[in-house]
């Protein structure tokens, strides 16, 4: 089966993630990122050069094991960004 290379990086860095997504994309689901969690590190394209050469950011990633569901006890800014 096809496996990407954010895939293979994740693999490599947290071989026990199993959903992943960026701290955004977890807030946007109702789930907020753990304080002091560790994200994986990954390559993502951000467009091309003016010679058309690929261009590439690292941003991280969290597995849902770093994340909890934000709920009242949750910290005040998160129930209100989820609101």
């Amino acid at each position: 089966f096809p496996v990407t290379i954010e895939a293979l990086m994740i693999l490599c860095q947290k071989p026990k993630a199993t959903q992943c997504a960026g701290f955004h994309a977890w807030r946007e689901a109702g789930r907020i990122v753990r304080k002091g969690a560790k994200g994986a590190a990954i390559l993502v394209p951000i467009g091309a050069d003016e010679d058309d050469n690929p261009r590439f950011s690292w941003r991280y990633v969290f597995d849902i094991s770093d994340t909890e569901e934000i709920s009242e006890n949750s910290p005040k800014l998160a129930r209100e960004v989820a609101a």
